[in-house]
């Protein structure tokens, strides 16, 4: 049988999505991108999505 979870956050899906959001953050925060605001934001809030 296949594991049992009570709630959403206790998914590894969820937990690794959460994860690449906090990456794609510290990506977007170096330097090169943040002359482009457009892009980086564009970029986080498709990071926020995946996790939620």
């Amino acid at each position: 049988m296949g594991a049992k979870y009570s709630q959403f956050e206790d998914l590894p899906v969820w937990k690794d999505s959460v994860n690449l959001a906090r990456q794609i953050y510290e990506f977007t925060a170096l330097d090169p991108l943040r002359r482009h605001p457009g892009l980086r934001d564009q970029l986080e809030r498709a990071a926020l999505s995946i996790s939620k």
